[in-house]
């Protein structure tokens, strides 16, 4: 299949990053020049944007995976995507950690003051992309205030 074809094929199917739209071609088994070209021409088409891809993955991520962003950093970074953009994506996206944390933690319906119980949680969290600091700091107010 021609190199231009496959390219379409696969940004119509999903949005892409520039390195993983790359890599996606390289591994497919395209030379690196022709690569390299195409993503110069989708770029200028509009169909390869890494700001608007950012955009989106945190707004997704945010919204819908419920995910810190510690989580979404690292995702974007190995994806490919420059800090500027990453920095740029993520002041665009009103992002509150207490309150989905606290969601995340009520959503679970389980027994805090158990500390095994408790130590899971905080490592679920972490996993998610928030900070021990904060998950403990929620912890405390939901635990202060009786919701626990």
């Amino acid at each position: 299949m021609d190199i231009k074809d496959y390219g379409l094929k696969l940004v119509l199917k999903r949005k892409y990053s520039k390195k993983e739209f790359s890599d996606k071609l390289i591994k497919k088994g395209y030379e690196e020049d022709e690569v390299k070209k195409l993503v110069l021409h989708f770029e200028e088409l509009g169909y390869l944007d890494d700001f608007d891809y950012a955009k989106r993955f945190v707004h997704d991520s945010v919204n819908l995976k419920k995910r810190g962003t510690r989580r979404i950093i690292l995702e974007l970074k190995a994806k490919g995507i420059p800090d500027d953009i990453i920095d740029g994506a993520l002041s665009g996206e009103k992002i509150c950690e207490p309150d989905t944390i606290k969601e995340l933690i009520l959503k679970q319906n389980v027994d805090l003051r158990d500390l095994k119980i408790r130590e899971k949680v905080i490592r679920k969290l972490m996993y998610k992309g928030f900070r021990r600091l904060d998950i403990e700091n929620v912890i405390k107010t939901l635990m202060e205030g009786g919701i626990l």
